[in-house]
């Protein structure tokens, strides 16, 4: 009985129909994205080159945070603005956390908002700025390609000197070779601390506007799938508070306006 049995039921399973090997294979595991270069301005406190050359400052910590929390492999540089903002347009980085700008937006989309910080022009200690018409005929420094204030950008009347961070800015504006700085009101503040001055050495602050710093993605990055995971990952760290912990290990301890 076996003996027949055998054959019969060879030929019932001839006329089963083949199942595809990928139809009972196990789920794939998710392939992690590929490393994305972040690039970072070298403006204190934002992306500093130690001594040792270890790279610090508050961009480079959430970078970080951002690499360890996505999973996300990300290679830091700290490079002066000009060239962090060439190389987002040329595709030699992936991924720039910065303030709003019109370059950017044409080569880069915005991932995640970071945070937003105001805009002051300073002069000396004992002078201040009633409006940006308070500028015109005098000369006032700002980082090469920031745009910090559209207005500003825009204003002819007023003589623009070129800076590469807000040290040499202040530098020059305490010596009397500038009559005024523009920039973030926070990293004016930290570069005078870190001179060692007292906040008189600077005047009033006059408010400019406010401006965005968000974490962008070259249109050119070759892991364009690890921009959702990004975005969720740097939204997440500003919601629970954790962007501004880092900013205030760095700014925490500066004078209140």
């Amino acid at each position: 009985m076996k003996a027949q049995d055998g054959p019969s039921r060879r030929r019932v399973l001839r006329l089963l129909p083949a199942v595809p090997v990928a139809a009972v294979s196990l789920p794939a595991k998710a392939v992690p994205p590929a490393p994305l270069r972040m690039t970072t301005m070298q403006v204190e406190p934002f992306g500093v080159i130690e001594k040792s050359g270890r790279l610090s400052g508050i961009y480079v910590d959430l970078s970080t945070m951002l690499a360890r929390e996505s999973g996300v492999v990300i290679d830091d540089s700290v490079v002066p603005y000009p060239r962090a903002m060439a190389m987002m347009a040329s595709g030699d980085a992936d991924l720039i956390m910065s303030i709003t700008n019109s370059k950017l937006a044409a080569v880069a989309r915005p991932l995640a908002l970071l945070y937003t910080s105001d805009v002051v022009l300073m002069g000396r200690g004992g002078a201040s700025f009633a409006s940006l018409a308070d500028a015109h005929g005098r000369t006032v420094a700002y980082i090469r390609g920031a745009e910090h204030s559209l207005e500003f950008n825009a204003d002819g009347a007023i003589a623009k000197h070129e800076i590469i961070n807000f040290r040499q800015g202040v530098k020059m504006l305490l010596e009397g070779r500038v009559d005024g700085v523009i920039g973030l009101r926070q990293s004016l503040l930290y570069v005078l601390r870190e001179l060692g001055l007292p906040r008189k050495a600077l005047g009033r602050a006059l408010v400019l506007g406010q401006r965005e710093a968000w974490l962008y993605m070259s249109r050119k990055a070759p892991s364009q799938e690890a921009a959702p995971l990004l975005a969720r990952t740097a939204n997440a760290m500003r919601e629970r508070g954790a962007v501004k912990a880092v900013m205030d290990g760095y700014f925490g301890s500066l004078w209140p306006e």
